[in-house]
């Protein structure tokens, strides 16, 4: 998915953490679920949902994105 980039960084304790703007907010990325169904043999995304947690607030974030 070419309009959304992943960053790698490291946390305030050199741990590596994966970063990406959810719902326009700057967060770190937690996971990344994906709805599917098999379609004549080949799997078909429905949509996609990230989970993260806004790096200012501290506080959950969730996007849907829907394949159109």
């Amino acid at each position: 998915y070419n309009k959304r980039k992943i960053h790698l960084e490291k946390d305030n304790k050199g741990r590596p953490i994966a970063t990406m703007s959810i719902n326009g907010k700057y967060c770190r990325l937690l996971y990344i679920w994906a709805y599917a169904e098999e379609q004549d043999g080949w799997p078909k995304v429905h949509h996609v949902d990230i989970h993260g947690e806004d790096m200012v607030s501290g506080k959950p974030e969730m996007e849907r994105i829907y394949n159109k």
